[in-house]
């Protein structure tokens, strides 16, 4: 009997994009951001953000939810919560969202207020998360030598891994991201869209 294959850990991200009926908007906030409350409850879930239309109303809202692994992200869509959620959205839209899935690296290198979510080339992820990684790498081992260093390999690695995912994952990347749009992505059009802001 094969060994049953497991899904990778790591980080996913959901964009969804929804076009609203003319006159539902204000409705649509408000179950948005009663299911937003909601989703702060859900195991595995590293945020969500709503974002409005822009300076010309246009009835599209972007959602952005993330998850610490795919198997959290499927356990929650299969939640009696998430369904509920479907349903109130389906009487308030014109049509089904508009879906992408970012996973692995891809979710470092996501800019809010963006119209749409492309992930940057492989190679300028490549260097920009180097960027990001070595400085990070250095400090960590001059903090954490003084303490590990009589500690075995394997508790060093854990500690040090440690550490480094979640400097790099809530701080360092979504920094550089910024710093780095017209790196990343070229050719885009990374100015900050008027309106395009996270629902309160």
């Amino acid at each position: 009997m094969l060994p049953e294959k497991r899904l990778p850990i790591s980080p996913i991200t959901v964009v969804r994009i929804h076009y609203v009926k003319e006159g539902c908007e204000e409705q649509f906030e408000t179950e948005m951001k009663k299911y937003a409350r909601e989703f702060g409850a859900v195991p595995g879930n590293l945020g969500v953000n709503i974002f409005r239309p822009g300076k010309h109303p246009d009835g599209v809202y972007r959602i952005v939810y993330k998850f610490a692994s795919q198997e959290e992200l499927a356990r929650w869509h299969e939640s009696p919560s998430y369904k509920q959620w479907m349903a109130a959205e389906q009487a308030l839209v014109i049509a089904p969202p508009a879906t992408r899935t970012l996973t692995g690296l891809e979710t470092w290198f996501t800019l809010p207020g963006q119209e749409v979510v492309k992930a940057p080339k492989k190679y300028r992820q490549a260097i920009v998360t180097w960027i990001g990684a070595l400085p990070v790498v250095i400090v960590i081992t001059l903090l954490t030598n003084p303490f590990l260093k009589s500690q075995p390999m394997m508790v060093q690695k854990i500690a040090f891994v440690s550490l480094l995912v979640p400097l790099l994952t809530w701080v360092v990347m979504p920094l550089l991201t910024r710093v780095f749009a017209r790196f990343l992505y070229e050719g885009e059009d990374v100015s900050p869209k008027p309106g395009r802001e996270p629902v309160r």
